[in-house]
């Protein structure tokens, strides 16, 4: 039986806040803190439900990893749910140093022929996930619509529909045809495993899905370190980022630089250094023209895009659900609910 933890801030009575302006007094004199432990949202819906009762005021828990959690949310409790800008993405990642996605053509043709309107839809529709075909999320400056993968790209940046005969193109101009590769799939998400693996044959390729094991509260720390350690030479597999920094440096640099390669979150294994110099560059523009160093940041979205060491999902829309008696929601874009300007009756 898994144990909970409770955890209780008190206020501090003698404390005095240096600016009202920049935090406001607080309505809590206590916040009462649960750690529930569990697996890949295994517990998501028994703490929603138990918001809903009324036995906590909010969960943080990713309501967009149960499949039709925010849908059945949005008709039955509106005036609880909270949507939320997010920094978050999902992905497949594709290892650039294992054949057949050592060639940025085979990389390339995945991405033209996935479904991402399949994809959205196994999370559950377009509430919960926008399609997207590029690295940096829709929330963070930067960002410039940008989808070369679809049918009739345009100017708009927006993904229209597969193209399986580009798809296919590329797959034989690789000289790829029947090459085997096997996707893992999360065991919290095994039908999205079967959509990729479903694209990447119509593209050409002899693609099957093995399902990783689940290990119950340790399954999303095993199944990230299994994917992140080179020697078992993953050729693709489930990878999500939320941004603790709304900054494209924390996109690239953590999941795509050369360095990043040794840290286990580049499961890519992509590596290119003009694309690091130019994230330097970006860098150091950030300290005196912004503007510039946003068109950088876009510039070099494009440049990874195109380099495909990813097959670019979803953009993530996270919600907060909340008990009845909480009032003066505020959601902060990097530290999310603000819980002590929350009141309750």
């Amino acid at each position: 039986m898994s144990m909970q933890t409770v955890i209780v801030l008190r206020r501090i009575p003698r404390f005095l806040n240096w600016s009202s302006s920049a935090q406001p007094d607080g309505y809590p004199d206590a916040i009462d803190i649960t750690f529930r432990p569990g697996s890949f949202g295994s517990q998501t819906r028994p703490n929603v439900d138990a918001v809903l009762r009324g036995q906590f005021d909010w969960t943080p828990d990713f309501l967009n990893g149960v499949p039709g959690l925010v849908n059945d949310l949005a008709r039955t409790h509106t005036t609880q749910l909270h949507p939320f800008a997010s920094n978050g993405t999902h992905f497949y990642f594709l290892n650039t140093t294992v054949a057949p996605f050592n060639d940025v053509r085979v990389r390339q043709a995945v991405n033209y022929a996935i479904d991402r309107r399949a994809v959205a839809e196994s999370f559950s529709g377009r509430l919960v996930a926008e399609p997207t075909c590029q690295i940096v999320p829709p929330t963070l400056y930067g960002y410039r619509p940008y989808c070369p993968y679809t049918v009739h790209p345009s100017a708009a940046g927006s993904w229209i529909g597969a193209d399986l005969a580009k798809a296919r193109s590329l797959i034989r101009a690789a000289h790829a045809q029947g090459a085997r590769v096997e996707v893992l799939a999360r065991p919290d998400r095994p039908a999205l495993g079967q959509i990729v693996a479903a694209a990447m044959n119509a593209a050409g390729l002899r693609a099957t899905v093995r399902v990783y094991p689940d290990y119950g509260p340790e399954t999303a720390n095993k199944y990230f370190a299994y994917v992140g350690d080179p020697k078992n030479h993953v050729q693709t597999g489930l990878y999500g980022w939320g941004l603790d920094f709304p900054a494209p440096s924390n996109q690239f640099q953590p999941l795509l630089s050369c360095a990043a390669r040794s840290t286990g979150n580049n499961a890519a294994l992509f590596c290119d250094p003009a694309v690091d110099r130019a994230m330097n560059q970006a860098q150091q523009l950030q300290l005196t023209d912004p503007a510039a160093a946003a068109a950088q940041w876009a510039a070099i979205d494009r440049n990874v895009t195109l380099a495909a060491p990813w097959i670019a999902l979803v953009a993530d829309r996270p919600y907060d659900v909340v008990s009845l008696r909480l009032g003066n929601y505020q959601n902060h874009p990097e530290f999310g609910l603000l819980v002590d300007q929350a009141w309750v009756k």
